[in-house]
């Protein structure tokens, strides 16, 4: 019986010599982007912590979901207009002054809000922010999903870089969207939308295989007793 010493963890499959081409290849991806570790070789207390720290990873991404909702919206047009500002003729009507300047009872409710391009500022203090904030986050979160099953397949490695060219594309697209052309709106939305979906994907992935970790190694400790 080999010692503690000796005895290896259990990691990702070692590339079958004997295999088909194609079959080592796939091998040679899991293994690369796979951890050594799995989430049913943690301890029970590291389970609870982690699907603590996922539950509140996946309720930020849905606050985000809801503020993008508020704020740019969902279509090119609003996008670009959330950062470039609403475009007015240069020259109104009466009719326009007066309800764009209109206050107390005057005011229409129906009245759309202006609004105001972002400032060359504004944008990078967001930036600044959201350059660590997002890998960071990122890091963490594909780092826990590559001890997950899900996290072992062959396009987990595409999820998680994909996350991260999406959340890069994320906080540098407004930037082209203020100061370049409104055409990069719909590429920011797609960002936007990719970074949700792979982050969203890659928490509740690995918070399921946590609680399914977590409560079969209850079953198992109750049995033992």
């Amino acid at each position: 019986m080999a010692s503690a010493c000796t005895r290896r963890r259990a990691g990702p499959p070692r590339p079958d010599l004997h295999a088909d081409p194609g079959t080592r290849r796939q091998e040679t991806i899991i293994r690369f982007f796979a951890s050594s570790h799995q989430l049913h070789q943690l301890a029970p207390r590291t389970l609870v912590l982690t699907a603590l720290f996922l539950i509140g990873v996946a309720l930020q991404a849905v606050s985000g979901i809801l503020m993008h909702h508020h704020g740019p919206g969902w279509t090119p047009a609003s996008v670009a207009a959330h950062y470039r500002g609403d475009e007015r003729p240069a020259e109104a009507s009466d009719a326009e002054v007066q309800r764009m300047f209109a206050v107390g009872d005057e005011a229409p409710s129906t009245a759309a809000p202006l609004r105001v391009a972002r400032s060359w500022g504004t944008l990078l203090e967001v930036a600044h922010f959201h350059l660590v904030a997002i890998p960071l986050l990122l890091f963490v979160v594909a780092h826990l999903f590559s001890m997950a099953p899900l996290g072992r397949t062959r396009w987990s490695g595409v999820l998680c870089y994909g996350s991260f060219l999406c959340g890069l594309l994320d906080v540098l697209l407004p930037f082209a969207i203020r100061y370049g052309s409104a055409a990069f709106a719909p590429l920011k939305l797609v960002a936007f939308i990719g970074l949700e979906a792979s982050l969203l994907t890659m928490t509740l992935g690995t918070l399921g295989a946590g609680v399914v970790a977590l409560f079969g190694r209850t079953r198992g400790d109750t049995r033992s007793e």
